[in-house]
């Protein structure tokens, strides 16, 4: 329990001590004052103020112990109604009784706090036995009412905060979740990223070696520039297995798949069988493509994925026509005709910033907009100059 909490609790009790000390001495004649009920019994002047204090003082301590505190003030008023002759300070014992009862509700366990509803109806009850101006059905459901609606409101913002717990809890999950899901998707980006190195670095480093074991072989036996070739290839074949061991820790560390190919052109068919199981109509054509290039072959696979995904995404069920040229550059063209709003799909690639930065490092262009009622995305990948 706070320092400041225990200050405001302390401060209230005082508060309704003093209330009720002053009625005391208003119904015994001592100070100024008007009498509610003239007909109130009134008992030795100590009696009384010793019944003031010990049913508002307590007060003090309801938040640190919500059970024990509202029992025993209850107690006392119970067993001082049946026993003796006092005086009851209306607004000193009553408004104490309140906020005990929205302190019961609100903060004692709830296997307790659920019958908080007993305690007014004893408190009603023995005020029938010891006022006789209360002793009719009016009164008692006046009092009843004024004890148990501040019990009711304890109840309900008990609930209220425990559904705020409990939601504040569900986000603080949720957040986990999502950063969990940002290194889920992390690592699969490492483990792409590591079988696309493999796939163009490898390729070029072989194609090296290949070569170089060619020329070495043309060469005689006691050429000392075939000493060098052979050592350019041993050293290359030695580049080849430590690449591959060092892409090999870029893989993400609870997958154990090995490293495969990348995709490339080849793969195209097998992508857009996919897109159309998922419901779009999808037309291919490749034609004039009689170069390769590992690398620009990748990023044209990647642009053709993301627009694919895109069309399903935005235009639903429409027809999309994938076309992807060869000449003095590589060119995909993805358009689609546009057609009402999809579901999302979650897993969309890289996104067009994305794409045109990766198009940009082989020096292309990448571009996407409308294109009458459906959308286009055009990539202009050069090829690399033969020697």
């Amino acid at each position: 329990m706070a320092r400041r909490e225990r200050l405001v609790d302390g401060a209230l009790a005082l508060a309704l001590a003093v209330l009720g000390v002053m009625e005391v001495l208003s119904a015994h004649g001592l100070v100024g004052g008007v009498v509610a009920d003239p007909e109130a019994p009134v008992g030795p002047l100590w009696l009384d103020l010793s019944f003031a204090a010990l049913v508002t003082l307590p007060a003090a301590w309801r938040r640190l112990w919500p059970v024990a505190v509202p029992l025993a003030v209850l107690g006392v008023h119970v067993i001082a109604n049946v026993t003796t002759v006092h005086h009851l300070p209306f607004f000193g014992a009553l408004l104490t009784l309140g906020v005990l009862a929205y302190t019961f509700g609100r903060y004692a366990p709830h296997a307790w706090a659920r019958w908080g509803w007993l305690g007014p109806l004893a408190f009603a009850g023995t005020v029938w036995v010891h006022l006789p101006g209360a002793q009719n059905a009016a009164s008692i459901l006046y009092v009843t009412f004024l004890l148990t609606a501040p019990w009711v409101a304890g109840r309900v913002i008990r609930r209220l905060d425990l559904q705020r717990s409990e939601l504040e809890s569900a986000l603080h999950h949720v957040s986990v979740l999502e950063e969990q899901r940002r290194e889920a998707a992390l690592l699969t980006e490492r483990a792409r990223i590591a079988r696309e190195m493999h796939d163009v670095l490898a390729h070029g480093v072989s194609v090296m070696v290949v070569q170089t074991g060619a020329a070495r072989l043309d060469l005689p036996q006691d050429s000392h520039v075939r000493e060098a070739l052979l050592s350019v290839e041993q050293t290359g074949r030695r580049v080849l297995d430590e690449l591959r061991r060092t892409v090999g820790l870029l893989r993400a560390p609870d997958t154990g798949d090995a490293i495969t190919p990348s995709a490339r052109l080849r793969d195209l068919p097998g992508l857009v069988d996919s897109m159309r199981d998922a419901g779009l109509d999808v037309e291919l054509d490749i034609r004039d493509v009689e170069r390769h290039d590992v690398a620009r072959e990748l990023v044209v696979y990647h642009v053709v994925r993301e627009a694919l995904t895109n069309s399903l995404r935005h235009a639903g069920r429409t027809t999309t026509r994938v076309t992807v040229t060869g000449g003095e550059a590589l060119q995909v063209t993805v358009r689609d005709a546009g057609g009402r709003p999809a579901q999302r799909v979650e897993g969309a690639g890289y996104g067009l910033t994305g794409l045109r930065e990766r198009v940009a490092l082989y020096g292309g262009t990448l571009r996407a907009g409308r294109c009458g009622e459906g959308f286009e995305v055009v990539a202009v990948i050069p090829w690399e100059e033969q020697p």
